[in-house]
């Protein structure tokens, strides 16, 4: 990959100038990428080498050390060119004869500094290989969830399978290279494990704040109830299923509970009155919980464990109602 790098024209590939900006060479490679990506072109078995062939084009383009190294090479092979065109047939045919003869003589003499321009260019390009990109992989989740979104697509543009996107937060400071410990590779090890990921993004601009989507909602929501990220800085997933209307109608609902009159265990007044026979001879149930003990908590509970722990209490207090009716029999007896 890196010799195939060295000998060809980046800038045509990529479809920029070599006077782009690093702005315009993103732009251009976006453009270039979404035409020849293998989602759009399953005919093509080349597809996706030649998807690759052009991250990595982008990679030595918008690094400033490995394409300046470029630049040099490429600028000396393009002069080189300019001057055999413009030899006439007689002249080409002794320079090239007198090069050859120059070359045999370079090669026997190992002359280092010759080739220290392209062994500078092969470096960085190692390099880069080692090391990876941000922004390679920051521009490729782009043209991922561009291509997503024109594959999945309805005929009003909405996003099919919507359901299965988290927005994921964590701590990270704005100067911080890092990232708080996250990176791409990290978060996709991390969250994969719960089922396929159709699209995970990391954002560029804002640091510790992410995106994925799964393709099956039922992962998206195991991963929101049970991943908790690195433990030495912890990753906050929020399901974007819900829509704004579901959560007002819950807040609404929690409102209602919490301003809900307790009920009194004093169902029966009568039983204020009961003989101390009674009192010995049947249990007490004073300590039975209030039908609402657990309205302080309903802020740290899911929907689910809130509602099932009231129709617990309304259990609990059904049985304690029907007991005291038991009392008040036995004591109409009496």
């Amino acid at each position: 990959m890196e010799d195939d790098l060295m000998n060809l024209d980046l800038y045509e590939l990529i479809g920029a100038p070599p006077t782009a900006s690093t702005k315009e060479i993103k732009t251009s490679y976006r453009k270039k990428a979404l035409s020849c990506h293998p989602d759009k072109n399953p005919d093509n078995p080349r597809a996706a080498e030649l998807f690759l062939q052009l991250s990595r084009v982008l990679e030595v383009l918008i690094d400033d050390s490995a394409r300046a190294a470029y630049d040099k090479v490429f600028n000396a092979r393009k002069q080189a060119k300019l001057r055999i065109t413009q030899l006439d047939s007689k002249r080409r045919k002794f320079k090239e004869d007198l090069e050859a003869r120059e070359e045999a003589y370079r090669r026997s003499q190992v002359n280092t500094a010759a080739r220290s321009d392209e062994q500078k260019l092969k470096d960085e390009i190692e390099r880069l290989k080692k090391e990876g990109s941000r922004q390679v992989e920051e521009e490729v989740a782009f043209v991922k969830q561009k291509i997503y979104e024109q594959l999945h697509s309805d005929n009003k543009g909405n996003v099919n399978g919507i359901g299965g996107r988290i927005k994921i937060k964590w701590k990270a400071d704005k100067n911080d290279d890092e990232n708080g410990g996250y990176n791409y590779e990290i978060l996709h090890n991390i969250l994969s494990k719960y089922g396929d990921i159709s699209v995970l993004i990391i954002s560029n601009t804002k640091k510790g704040s992410a995106l994925v989507e799964y393709k099956e909602k039922s992962a998206a929501i195991m991963a929101t109830q049970i991943e908790m990220g690195l433990a030495k800085n912890p990753l906050s997933l929020q399901g974007l299923w819900q829509s704004n209307s579901d959560d007002k109608q819950t807040k609404s609902s929690e409102h209602k509970f919490s301003n809900s009159p307790k009920l009194s265990t004093n169902i029966f007044p009568s039983t204020n009155q009961t003989s101390c026979n009674i009192k010995n001879n049947l249990p007490s149930y004073s300590s039975a919980p209030d039908i609402f003990q657990t309205m302080a908590m309903q802020n740290n509970l899911s929907d689910v464990d809130f509602e099932n722990s009231v129709l617990n209490n309304m259990r609990r207090a059904e049985e304690r109602k029907r007991l005291l009716a038991q009392m008040q029999a036995a004591e109409d007896e009496t």
